[in-house]
């Protein structure tokens, strides 16, 4: 897997590392991740603001991709 985040970008695919380099790496609390497997498309996007997330599926690059719907806070 490739991540790319505040920290620049890394490669593994040990789940374990992949957990640790999302729990980690944060600027004052913020944190922004865009993960894929061995190619750029698909990738998850990934961000955290202290206690909030939000994740961005994204498939092609003509695609708006996907997003959660319903959550809370808005």
């Amino acid at each position: 897997m490739k991540i790319h985040d505040l920290s620049g970008s890394f490669e593994t695919d040990d789940a374990s590392q992949l957990a640790h380099r999302l729990r980690s790496v944060r600027v004052e609390g913020y944190g922004a991740f865009h993960v894929s497997r061995n190619d750029d498309l698909p990738y998850i996007s990934a961000h955290f603001n202290g206690d909030i997330a939000y994740i961005h599926y994204f498939i092609a690059d003509d695609h708006p991709g996907f997003h959660p719907t319903d959550i809370s806070p808005p």
